[in-house]
């Protein structure tokens, strides 16, 4: 009748891609609508979700049907509408130009230009994002030589907190994620990466007991590692830790076991240099192709080469007898306190002294890189045996003189 409505009704709302056509491409009915002077607001999609697939960049045309009237004609083409054209400056904080947004700081700033805290800057195929600019740098100069930082906390209550820091300057990178939390201590993920000493990547849990656990991989000119470690409060002397770290490096290869204090560690290394293989037990230096800090047991035979082909210069030993006589059996302890890292035996000991076996015996006393001195007692033997056949030898020589002069 031409008279605005005042009262509830139903309303079905058509989206079409044409004037005419009864064909639509999305529908929806609210059944009891406010209209007050003929005006109503309604959020369309909130019955039946607006499917992306209609925008598509067509004209988009909506019909309308009150209650079981025919749709209002015309249908009404979709449309944006702007709500700024123009906004250069909002409240003396936000400036924005062609391609660049920025953030001021409150008022009084520091400098004059102030310097924006927050600058996001496009050309159309880049996007830059930059925080805490330094003094003095422009739009342009965003990107290229800037310290940005930006951070996010949730702050749970209880102590308990989950953060995200970000972080960039000329010569580093750092993205790091920390959840806080009162009882089980602090978990966190860091990512780095500098352009002096290289680049690594974090993983870890920190936990309130002072015990902590971390995955490295870290990369170097030249180098790379992987390390996972775990490190348990000792006490009041040194914290116990454990770790298998894996090293790649432009001359060696290594994988080492770590586990117990770091006044006596008990470790196992696989190296390979330009050296050759080398293992090490009890010792995180291994300076032969075996280097142990320890007894060693064995349920098997333990060989050494001595085929006749993969030798020269052969000579018999002489006068084994008289350097047998000048070699001394001892029977003594172990400075084990004095030297921990070489993990002597608390038990009695028998054996030679490596000063006194060089002056007869030099083939069986060795020293390696970290000048520790030692006995072959293997190479002993050679000598043993033939001291006996000399023996042997003095023996049937007495006994064909006793049996001569008993015959007299």
């Amino acid at each position: 009748s031409g008279e605005p409505l005042n009262s509830r009704v139903v309303i079905t709302f058509s989206i079409h891609n044409n004037t005419a056509d009864p064909e639509y491409l999305w529908m929806e009915t609210h059944s009891d609508v406010e209209v007050t002077a003929g005006l109503f607001s309604i959020l369309l999609g909130s019955v039946n979700a607006l499917p992306d697939s209609i925008f598509n960049g067509e004209n988009l045309y909506l019909g309308i049907r009150v209650e079981d009237g025919d749709e209002l004609s015309p249908r009404t083409l979709l449309a944006s509408t702007a709500r700024a054209a123009v906004s250069q400056r909002v409240n003396g904080d936000i400036k924005t130009y062609p391609g660049t947004l920025q953030l001021y700081p409150p008022d009084p700033c520091e400098s004059d230009p102030c310097p924006p805290a927050f600058e996001v800057t496009t050309d159309g195929i880049e996007t830059t994002m930059a925080l805490q600019t330094p003094e003095g740098a422009s739009a342009i100069d965003v990107g290229v030589n800037y310290v940005a930082h930006m951070a996010m906390t949730n702050d749970l209550g209880g102590g308990d907190s989950v953060s995200i820091l970000m972080s960039a300057d000329p010569t580093s990178a750092d993205i790091s994620l920390m959840k806080r939390d009162a009882i089980a201590g602090d978990k966190w993920a860091n990512t780095h990466v500098n352009g002096l000493e290289g680049a690594y990547m974090d993983l870890g849990i920190a936990t309130m007991d002072a015990g902590t656990h971390t995955a490295r991989m870290s990369t170097n000119i030249g180098q790379a590692h992987m390390v996972v470690a775990s490190a348990f409060a000792g006490g009041a002397g040194e914290p116990d830790s454990s770790s298998v770290r894996t090293s790649v490096l432009a001359d060696q290869t290594e994988l080492v076991l770590f586990r117990g204090s770091l006044i006596e560690p008990e470790s196992i290394v696989l190296r390979i240099n330009e050296a050759g293989a080398q293992v090490g037990i009890g010792t995180t230096d291994p300076v032969e192709a075996l280097t142990v800090m320890g007894n060693g047991w064995f349920s098997g035979d333990v060989y050494t080469y001595t085929y006749t082909k993969g030798k020269r210069n052969i000579v018999p030993i002489d006068e084994a007898l008289e350097k047998v006589s000048r070699l001394n059996g001892y029977y003594y302890d172990l400075r084990t306190d004095e030297y921990p890292e070489l993990r002597f035996s608390e038990d009695r000991q028998i054996g030679f002294l490596a000063e006194e076996v060089i002056k007869v015996v030099p083939e069986a006393v060795g020293e390696n890189e970290l000048g520790l001195t030692g006995v072959s007692y293997s190479k002993i033997t050679a000598l043993l045996v033939e001291a006996v056949k000399e023996l042997k030898a003095e023996n049937e020589q007495l006994r064909t003189r006793i049996e001569a002069l008993e015959r007299e």
